[in-house]
């Protein structure tokens, strides 16, 4: 039996199921594309996963933005490994993984965070709640379910979660060593 394999979009929260059976799957923001990244700085056909005899390789499709594998430049085919990162542009960061190594709970350190009580809504009650970062969404191509935010154990992640009146709780994987952060007008 093949091994599943799935991208997760920690930003989102989303997890996107690789069907065993694939050959070919494009990343891209365009409706032709087998997973959907609705973000302005991801090209319609960005790029593609192929499946080969040796394993899945990904491939960059001419994109405006670039795709980065553990953030070289993908000039050529490049073979995937569970835990690579595939970044598209500058702002879509996706965790290549095998779906039967994800937990299906949270950590516990994030268990107790997600029990501890919540702050009142800072939002005008009008305007819906941002979904909490202590969920997430899992898409199977073609189809969606619920699941739990989590991470791969022998990938410790670093995280910032900002919170703001306006969008509400947003969660950033931390792909580099050093955070700057600054503000403009």
């Amino acid at each position: 039996m093949a091994q599943q394999f799935e991208l997760y979009w920690p930003a989102r929260g989303q997890r996107f199921s690789i069907p065993p059976e694939a050959k070919v799957v494009v990343l891209g923001r365009g409706p032709e594309a087998d997973i959907r990244l609705p973000v302005a700085t991801v090209s319609a056909r960005h790029a593609r996963l192929v499946h080969r005899d040796d394993g899945w390789w990904l491939e960059d499709l001419g994109s405006t933005n670039g795709t980065f594998l553990n953030d070289q430049p993908v000039r050529r085919s490049m073979r995937l490994k569970p835990g690579d990162r595939i970044r598209l542009g500058q702002r879509v960061v996706l965790v290549w993984r095998i779906a039967s190594e994800a937990p299906t709970s949270l950590p516990p350190k994030a268990a107790a965070a997600a029990s501890a009580p919540k702050p009142a809504p800072t939002q005008p009650p009008d305007r819906p709640r941002a979904e909490s970062p202590a969920r997430a969404q899992q898409t199977v191509v073609g189809a969606s379910a619920e699941a739990l935010l989590h991470t791969q154990p022998s990938q410790p992640a670093m995280w910032l979660v900002v919170t703001t009146p306006v969008h509400g709780p947003r969660s950033f994987l931390l792909a580099q060593p050093q955070l700057s952060l600054g503000g403009h007008e």
